[in-house]
């Protein structure tokens, strides 16, 4: 039996793209590398005009969703930093670890990187101390925005679905 989760990813995903039919979409789906995890969410951000809807859902099931209106301009940060997608892996000891797969749709191309968490200066498993951390996410976001700009839409995701 598919999580609840699966199922309105799928009705949301349809939703976006059949009735607003964006150029410019990016969807981050936050996930374990090797399966399933509680932490799982799934976001969406696009254009509709000048307005930049986002689009979060959480939780395998009683899955709950957040439609609201982004001010941060994500996807013309996107745009105009000219943001790259470079994989590779900090070495960090760690094997497997959250992080974000990401899906980048800019004027009708498709781009796709995954961040793991380790890279974001967020440790799930208590190995590095704090300073270390400040200093991998440091390093990371001044040598590759995208990492930092994945921060920040992680961050306005965490602020939407506090106290919900």
């Amino acid at each position: 039996k598919p999580f609840e989760f699966d199922s309105i990813s799928k009705v949301i995903q349809n939703e976006i793209l059949k009735k607003h039919k964006p150029t410019n979409l990016i969807e981050l789906y936050y996930h374990f590398d090797n399966g399933r995890g509680s932490e799982n969410h799934e976001i969406w951000i696009w254009k509709d005009g000048e307005i930049e809807r986002f689009i979060a859902i959480w939780g395998l099931e009683n899955t709950k969703r957040i439609d609201t209106i982004s001010n941060f301009r994500f996807i013309d940060t996107y745009v105009e930093k000219n943001l790259t997608i470079e994989e590779h892996y900090l070495d960090s000891g760690v094997s497997h670890d959250y992080g974000y797969s990401i899906r980048i749709l800019i004027n009708s191309k498709f781009k796709n990187a995954y961040i793991r968490d380790i890279r974001r200066g967020v440790d799930n498993y208590g190995i590095f101390s704090n300073d270390e951390l400040r200093k991998f996410k440091e390093e990371e976001e001044t040598a590759n925005p995208l990492v930092k700009w994945v921060n920040d839409i992680d961050a306005f995701f965490l602020t939407l679905i506090k106290g919900k």
